[in-house]
């Protein structure tokens, strides 16, 4: 009963960080006026749970607080860099379909699509775990999603599955929220890191 009762406090207590994370982050995104904090909220989120995931215990208003605030620029910048990227692609599909109109084209830019979600996915983990420059940020993510395809392929899997959970499940969306769809995707995304990480070292010592 004593393990029974540990694991359920565990859980609930995991839920309770979970279910504060979405309601900061709600309330950072709304301070940057939405458009400005959605990014650095959701960033200073993704922080946090990486913490969680790596078994470091801060407190989490302050956690989120602070990268909110450190990062707030180069959160608004590289976000948006991400939807000028998937705009671009949005535009490239439409022009397919209704101009081109081949089904290799299609197949190209879905494949192209797909890679550059895994990255923005990868992107994630690697926002919250490295310092780098802005470039370095979008070819360490692509490079990430190319070699651990394991790894990429569990991040978008996790990505949809949650999606498809907050459909049928739309209340936890209201009290979960991005914590939960981060929680997976920063997982599986530390794993692929870290699996880079050794394979240098071992490459270095031999």
């Amino acid at each position: 009963m004593n393990g029974f009762m540990q694991k359920f406090y565990e859980v609930g207590s995991w839920l309770s960080k979970v279910m504060m994370i979405h309601f900061i982050w709600l309330g950072l995104t709304i301070l940057g006026a939405g458009v400005l904090g959605i990014f650095p909220a959701t960033f200073a989120a993704a922080s946090t749970v990486y913490q969680m995931i790596r078994g470091e215990d801060k407190k989490i208003h302050l956690n989120m607080w602070q990268e909110y605030k450190r990062r707030f620029l180069k959160a608004n910048i590289l976000g948006y860099g991400w939807v000028l990227i998937g705009f671009i692609l949005f535009v490239d599909f439409r022009i397919s379909e209704v101009f081109i109109q081949w089904p290799f084209i299609h197949f190209f830019l879905i494949l192209i699509s797909s890679i550059a979600l895994a990255s923005f996915l990868i992107f994630i983990t690697v926002f919250s775990r490295y310092e780098l420059t802005p470039l370095q940020y979008f070819k360490q993510s692509l490079f990430i999603a190319l070699v651990q395809p394991m790894e990429t392929i569990a991040v978008l899997i996790s990505a949809v599955l949650m999606f498809y959970l907050f459909m049928f499940l739309p209340v936890l969306t209201a009290f979960f929220g991005v914590a939960l769809v981060l929680y997976p995707v920063l997982w599986f995304g530390h794993r692929a890191c870290a699996s880079i990480e050794s394979k240098k070292l071992k490459a270095s010592l031999s």
